[in-house]
């Protein structure tokens, strides 16, 4: 089947929608699409020239787009642009995407900073360099963890971790030239990217970010000893050391703690259940895991909103 709609104009972007009913195209305006039948169902007018990018939204309520130095937020209901943000007096974004889990969009800049936004007011999270490299492609891991970017001629993949907000790694092809896409794989294990040159390059995760060494913790959060062999012991902002609390096993939280859930990633992303010991004396610290079940390897250990990783040896 085909879409029987002619544009006058040159398509700049096209996108689905993550419940599987819809399609997006721009140009001057943004076209809807029912994929049932492939027909035109919506159609409202940006105002905008060379609308460079489309992304909807985790929940497919919204749709982002992106132009010279700008970055756009409709609610496809209304077609209403609810969100403008100011002009950047930057170069030109060239993408956009929404997280998985819909907690922040991404916008790159071609030779200016990538954007890490809040989707409820685009309001600026955080804002990274990828010292001048002109981005021409940028992926999300499932679990929303990890960014990729490629670029136009330095034949290398930028990994930034959402938790740091920092680029933990960059991947060489060893291949100077354009590197026009980059996906992850949908269980996150693996990256692709394919080079001008007409080769498919496939990474495994797994042996980059195992050795991406830096501590994620922004704010406090203490593990000891790292690395580690039969437990950690855990301390962090909200938790008294000097205070035996107890182990609601059932939801892996400190009763009476608020936030206080706690869990285990691999590499991977993959949540293991941790097995939680209290103290047996205020005087020693408050929480220990016991994690003598795990494979040696990097893993991270999240309690709350708070990050931390240690090495399993």
């Amino acid at each position: 089947m085909k879409c029987d709609t002619i544009f006058s104009d040159y398509i700049t972007s096209i996108a689905f929608s993550p419940d599987k009913k819809s399609m997006a195209i721009s140009n001057q305006y943004i076209h809807f699409f029912d994929l049932t039948n492939f027909q035109e169902y919506k159609t409202f007018k940006t105002d905008l020239v060379d609308l460079a990018s489309l992304a909807y939204s985790p929940d497919s309520k919204y749709i982002a787009g992106v132009n010279y130095r700008q970055i756009y937020l409709w609610n496809i209901e209304t077609g209403v642009r609810i969100f403008l943000s100011p002009d950047m007096l930057l170069d030109y974004f060239s993408v956009v995407q929404f997280s998985p889990d819909g907690k922040y969009i991404v916008a790159a800049n071609r030779i200016g900073p990538i954007l890490i936004l809040d989707p409820k007011d685009l309001s600026i999270i955080d804002t990274l360099y990828y010292d001048n490299v002109n981005i021409f492609d940028m992926a999300i891991s499932p679990d929303s963890r990890f960014i990729a970017l490629t670029s136009w001629w330095q034949g290398q993949i930028g990994i930034i971790n959402t938790y740091l907000m920092k680029f933990i790694k960059f991947i060489e092809t060893n291949r100077i030239g354009l590197l026009s896409s980059v996906r992850f794989s949908a269980d996150g294990t693996k990256l692709a990217c394919s080079h001008d040159n007409g080769v498919v390059y496939i990474f495994n995760l797994g042996a980059y970010l195992s050795i991406a060494d830096e501590t994620i913790s922004k704010d406090g959060i203490s593990i000891s000893p790292n690395p580690a062999t039969d437990f950690l012991e855990i301390s962090y902002p909200g938790i008294d050391r000097m205070v035996n609390h107890t182990v609601d096993e059932a939801n892996h939280t400190l009763k009476g703690v608020v936030n206080s859930e706690i869990a285990i990633y691999n590499v991977f992303g993959e949540k293991i259940p941790p097995r939680l010991i209290s103290s047996a004396t205020p005087q020693e610290w408050n929480l220990r895991l016991d994690v003598s079940g795990l494979s040696p390897g990097v893993y991270f250990l999240k309690v709350g909103e708070k990050v931390g990783k240690f090495l399993k040896l």
